[in-house]
Protein backbone atom coordinates (compact mmCIF):
# COMPACT_ATOMS: atom_id res chain seq x y z
CA UNK A 1 0.00 0.00 0.00
CA UNK A 2 1.14 3.12 -0.99
CA UNK A 3 0.76 6.29 1.25
CA UNK A 4 1.22 9.96 0.82
CA UNK A 5 2.37 12.69 3.05
CA UNK A 6 -0.59 15.26 3.51
CA UNK A 7 0.45 18.43 2.25
CA UNK A 8 -1.65 20.24 4.63
CA UNK A 9 0.14 18.76 7.80
CA UNK A 10 3.40 19.78 6.35
CA UNK A 11 2.36 23.23 6.00
CA UNK A 12 0.65 23.08 9.39
CA UNK A 13 4.14 21.59 11.00
CA UNK A 14 5.71 24.54 8.40
CA UNK A 15 3.91 27.12 9.86
CA UNK A 16 4.17 25.87 13.75
CA UNK A 17 8.01 25.70 13.46
CA UNK A 18 7.40 29.25 11.60
CA UNK A 19 5.90 30.28 14.41
CA UNK A 20 8.07 29.52 17.01
CA UNK A 21 10.87 31.00 14.95
CA UNK A 22 9.09 34.30 14.64
CA UNK A 23 7.83 34.53 18.16
CA UNK A 24 10.64 35.11 20.30
CA UNK A 25 10.90 38.39 18.58
CA UNK A 26 7.16 39.56 18.88
CA UNK A 27 4.99 40.44 21.64
CA UNK A 28 1.23 39.42 21.96
CA UNK A 29 -1.06 36.75 20.75
CA UNK A 30 0.29 33.71 18.65
CA UNK A 31 -2.65 32.07 17.27
CA UNK A 32 -3.09 29.98 13.51
CA UNK A 33 -6.01 29.45 12.35
CA UNK A 34 -7.49 27.33 8.96
CA UNK A 35 -9.75 27.29 6.59
CA UNK A 36 -10.43 25.18 3.23
CA UNK A 37 -7.66 27.07 1.14
CA UNK A 38 -5.14 28.58 3.79
CA UNK A 39 -3.78 28.53 6.94
CA UNK A 40 -3.21 31.73 8.98
CA UNK A 41 -0.45 32.78 11.39
CA UNK A 42 -1.20 35.53 13.95
CA UNK A 43 2.04 36.64 15.68
CA UNK A 44 2.58 39.85 17.44
CA UNK A 45 1.97 42.52 15.04
CA UNK A 46 1.83 40.77 11.84
CA UNK A 47 -0.57 37.78 10.55
CA UNK A 48 1.16 35.82 7.33
CA UNK A 49 -1.55 33.98 5.49
CA UNK A 50 -0.46 30.87 4.08
CA UNK A 51 -1.95 28.79 0.80
CA UNK A 52 -2.61 25.38 1.21
CA UNK A 53 -1.24 22.84 -1.70
CA UNK A 54 -4.58 21.79 -3.01
CA UNK A 55 -6.45 21.99 -6.32
CA UNK A 56 -10.12 21.93 -5.91
CA UNK A 57 -10.92 22.44 -9.87
CA UNK A 58 -12.24 26.18 -9.24
CA UNK A 59 -9.09 26.86 -7.45
CA UNK A 60 -5.47 25.68 -7.82
CA UNK A 61 -2.51 26.02 -5.47
CA UNK A 62 -1.07 22.88 -5.72
CA UNK A 63 2.41 23.85 -6.94
CA UNK A 64 4.54 26.39 -4.97
CA UNK A 65 4.69 28.27 -8.45
CA UNK A 66 0.59 29.14 -7.99
CA UNK A 67 0.91 29.40 -4.41
CA UNK A 68 3.49 32.41 -5.26
CA UNK A 69 1.36 33.66 -8.09
CA UNK A 70 -1.93 33.94 -5.86
CA UNK A 71 -0.24 35.49 -2.85
CA UNK A 72 0.90 38.94 -5.16
CA UNK A 73 -3.03 38.20 -6.61
CA UNK A 74 -4.26 38.76 -3.33
CA UNK A 75 -1.81 41.30 -2.07
CA UNK A 76 -2.53 42.96 -5.27
CA UNK A 77 -5.94 42.93 -5.17
CA UNK A 78 -6.20 43.79 -1.51
CA UNK A 79 -4.04 46.22 -1.53
CA UNK A 80 -6.25 48.24 -3.64
CA UNK A 81 -9.16 48.50 -0.90
CA UNK A 82 -7.12 47.83 2.30
CA UNK A 83 -2.98 49.36 1.80
CA UNK A 84 -2.61 49.76 4.99
CA UNK A 85 -3.43 46.26 5.42
CA UNK A 86 -1.91 44.09 3.17
CA UNK A 87 2.36 45.08 3.65
CA UNK A 88 3.80 42.34 0.89
CA UNK A 89 4.29 38.73 0.10
CA UNK A 90 6.95 37.01 1.98
CA UNK A 91 9.18 34.83 0.54
CA UNK A 92 9.89 31.34 3.35
CA UNK A 93 13.26 30.28 3.12
CA UNK A 94 15.29 27.13 5.07
CA UNK A 95 13.94 23.48 5.65
CA UNK A 96 10.62 22.69 6.78
CA UNK A 97 12.00 22.15 10.60
CA UNK A 98 13.56 25.64 10.74
CA UNK A 99 12.14 28.06 8.45
CA UNK A 100 12.84 32.08 8.22
CA UNK A 101 11.24 34.32 6.27
CA UNK A 102 13.74 35.50 3.39
CA UNK A 103 17.27 35.49 3.81
CA UNK A 104 18.31 33.90 0.40
CA UNK A 105 18.26 30.60 0.08
CA UNK A 106 15.63 28.14 -1.57
CA UNK A 107 12.25 29.25 -1.56
CA UNK A 108 10.23 26.45 0.59
CA UNK A 109 6.59 28.31 0.59
CA UNK A 110 5.24 31.86 0.28
CA UNK A 111 2.56 33.80 3.15
CA UNK A 112 1.14 37.41 2.57
CA UNK A 113 2.12 39.24 4.98
CA UNK A 114 -0.92 41.39 6.90
CA UNK A 115 -0.65 44.15 9.34
CA UNK A 116 -2.02 44.11 12.27
CA UNK A 117 -1.24 47.60 14.30
CA UNK A 118 -4.46 48.90 12.37
CA UNK A 119 -7.40 49.50 14.41
CA UNK A 120 -9.18 47.84 11.62
CA UNK A 121 -7.90 44.76 12.20
CA UNK A 122 -7.25 43.89 16.17
CA UNK A 123 -8.24 40.54 16.60
CA UNK A 124 -7.08 37.04 15.11
CA UNK A 125 -10.77 36.26 14.58
CA UNK A 126 -11.15 39.61 12.62
CA UNK A 127 -8.32 39.29 10.77
CA UNK A 128 -9.59 35.65 9.22
CA UNK A 129 -12.73 37.32 8.88
CA UNK A 130 -12.02 39.84 6.50
CA UNK A 131 -9.50 37.19 4.36
CA UNK A 132 -13.10 35.38 3.38
CA UNK A 133 -14.21 38.77 2.47
CA UNK A 134 -11.52 39.57 0.04
CA UNK A 135 -11.74 36.14 -1.08
CA UNK A 136 -15.42 36.36 -1.33
CA UNK A 137 -14.87 39.47 -3.22
CA UNK A 138 -12.63 38.24 -6.31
Amino acid sequence: MKTTADPTASLRTLVERFAESIATNSVGETAIHETHISIVLVVGEFAYKFKKAVDLGFLDFSTLDRRRHFCERELEFNQRYAPDLYIDVVPITGSAASPRMGNGGTVIEYAVRIDRKSTRLNSSHQIISYAVFCLKKK
